[in-house]
């Protein structure tokens, strides 16, 4: 098991109890400790945690994993990555490795991950986003585009001797890419769980999505139209899509104002309205009832999902400038 780690003395320890008490252990734990300049090597050892500090990494996340691949992976079968500032589920291990065991195909099962418990009304409108995705997953039946990098068993015979892209904003995308170009299958497993962290502020959730959207978009240009790549381009096409309506909607709305046009108002509106607020309802039950009444304001997530839209329109004319990304 891999868990790089950069400056994560604060939730440290609660992400390496929880892999203690998973009910089918790894046999190798190794927290990567990544051009820390805090004590994350100290806690990991004083948990009894082998602590391995990369040597002149500047590839991040990537760069940190594949020194640690390239030293511990020697002779598994399988290997565990997953973020320091995650939890898993006590059954975790045992549920990804009955999937991966069972079908020779998968060569990833990544986590059903959930937002931590936390305050703030970014941060529930994020647990919502999150568990909106865990339906999908559902719906799905746990076929993903991508392998999680919050929590993934990877297969290792289907690895390259660096499995992580170190020139890529999304290392976990890129890899996942590679998987099905070699034939293999991809899955988030039925029953992994798995507990992360959310943003706190506006500005570092504008960054760390604007790195997610942007640089999945680069790996798609990068793949171009494949069999692997044409459902991820078409769930594009369609949010791009979305926004475009959504825009025009706005648009029609605010010209109908500033022209001095009358619009009447029926009933028959209230319906479709009404039938997306109980579905968020009910796609939010499971967190609660503050959750679920925060659902049923509608407006809110409506915000969200505008702050979304800015993102993913920032992320693709940033893509196709070819502007050089950043974390």
């Amino acid at each position: 098991m891999l868990i790089p780690a950069h400056n994560e003395e604060e939730q440290l320890a609660e992400t390496i109890d929880s892999v203690r008490a998973q009910t089918r252990g790894a046999d190798r734990v190794v927290v990567i400790a990544d051009n820390c300049t805090d004590l994350t090597p100290e806690i990991a050892r004083s948990k009894g945690i082998a602590a391995f500090e990369t040597v002149g990494n500047s590839a991040r996340k990537a760069g940190a994993l594949n020194q640690a691949y390239a030293r511990f992976a020697s002779g598994f079968e399988y290997v565990l990555e997953m973020d320091a500032d995650t939890t898993l589920h006590p059954r975790f291990m045992e549920e990804a490795l009955a999937e991966i065991e069972a079908d020779a195909r998968l060569a990833g099962v990544c986590c059903r991950f959930f937002a931590k418990p936390a305050r703030g009304l970014l941060r529930r409108l994020q647990a919502l986003e999150y568990v909106r995705y865990e339906h999908l997953c559902n719906r799905r039946r746990g076929r993903v585009s991508v392998l999680s990098g919050t929590a993934t068993l990877l297969r290792t015979s289907a690895l390259p001797e660096k499995p992580w892209r170190e020139d890529s904003l999304v290392e976990d995308y890129a890899l996942t890419l590679y998987i099905r170009r070699n034939g293999f299958e991809v899955q988030a497993g039925r029953r992994a769980f798995a507990y992360t962290e959310t943003m706190p502020t506006i500005r570092q959730l504008w960054r760390q999505r604007l790195r997610w959207e942007r640089g999945t978009l680069d790996e798609l240009r990068r793949e171009g139209w494949t069999p692997y790549t044409r459902r991820d381009v078409f769930a594009r096409l369609t949010t791009f899509a979305g926004i475009a309506l959504r825009c025009l909607y706005l648009s029609a709305i605010g010209a109908a104002v500033w022209l001095g046009v009358h619009v009447s108002f029926h009933p028959i509106w209230l319906a479709p309205i009404a039938f997306i607020t109980a579905e968020r309802v009910v796609t939010a039950w499971s967190l609660g009832w503050r959750e679920r009444l925060l659902a049923a304001l509608v407006v809110p997530e409506e915000l969200y999902d505008v702050l979304r839209g800015a993102w993913i329109v920032r992320s693709t004319w940033l893509s196709l400038r070819a502007v050089t990304g950043t974390w």
